[in-house]
């Protein structure tokens, strides 16, 4: 064979050689590369599923101390809530004995009487002890017996005949207020 052949055929080798390590140079660099990729997926995977999980126990922390301090704050507030209505239940019920010893409190008497004894044809009024004063203008005025009740109530009146009785004392109406 002749000489420039042969230098053919020895570049074509070299060409072909050269041509190979580069291809495999690619593939150990693409596969270099797709495993460096996956492995940087599975380290992003495994720090995405750090991040929700501590995510999550950071809102599941928050969420029960929000729920603390709500319950707190609602207990707080209520008490409050209970503490200014004691408080104005007890300044009503001082009010309501400054107006039974006042000179209005006997034709409020009288006017409430009337206008609520229409409803179930009463023929009893019972009045506290220090009411029974008013027992004859009661009597001329509303046509209903007066009758002594007990002292337990702070003023207003209970209406009774035979079947019905019909509770208009202050102390039952502060009683209504009191239950929400």
């Amino acid at each position: 064979m002749d000489n420039r052949k042969l230098e053919y055929f020895a570049e074509a080798i070299e060409r072909e050689v050269e041509s190979r390590k580069r291809r495999e140079k690619h593939q150990i660099a693409n596969d270099l590369s797709r495993k460096t990729a996956d492995a940087i997926k599975r380290e992003e995977e495994k720090m995405d599923f750090v991040i929700e999980t501590a995510r999550r126990d950071v809102m599941r922390k928050s969420n029960k101390k929000i729920a603390l301090a709500t319950a707190k704050a609602k207990a707080a507030f209520i008490t409050k809530q209970n503490e200014l209505h004691a408080e104005i239940l007890n300044d009503v019920n001082g009010d309501l004995i400054a107006f039974t010893q006042s000179e209005k409190y006997k034709d409020y008497l009288i006017e409430k009487i009337n206008a609520t004894k229409t409803s179930h044809n009463f023929s009893a009024v019972k009045l506290r002890p220090a009411d029974m004063e008013f027992a004859n203008e009661i009597l001329q005025k509303t046509n209903l017996t007066p009758v002594q009740g007990n002292d337990d109530y702070i003023g207003g009146f209970i209406l009774q005949n035979e079947t019905a009785k019909l509770d208009q004392t202050f102390k039952f109406k502060l009683q209504k207020a009191r239950t929400p």
